[in-house]
């Protein structure tokens, strides 16, 4: 089976479950991503930061991609999350 991004990271200690990547959620490029549009090719470094606006699901409830808003303002859609793995 294909890895995928847990839906709930574990505290430590105890049994709260925390949502790993919600709507408004910080996140941080774990690699390098090139973003694609009909005439041009953009990249975005390792360490680039966002806030998650959209969470996109599979068939089964899984996060598979999700839309994120540049701390430059600028706006990436359906990022996989492969590229914010730990």
């Amino acid at each position: 089976m294909a890895d995928r991004y847990p839906d709930y990271i574990r505290k430590a200690g105890s049994d709260v479950k925390v949502p790993a990547l919600k709507e408004n959620g910080n996140v941080v490029f774990t690699k390098p991503f090139t973003g694609h549009t009909w005439f041009s090719k953009k990249e975005y470094p390792q360490g680039t930061t966002g806030i998650v606006t959209r969470l996109h699901t599979g068939l089964f409830g899984d996060i598979k991609r999700v839309d994120v808003r540049l701390k430059d303002g600028n706006f990436v859609r359906e990022v996989p999350v492969d590229f914010f793995r730990p």
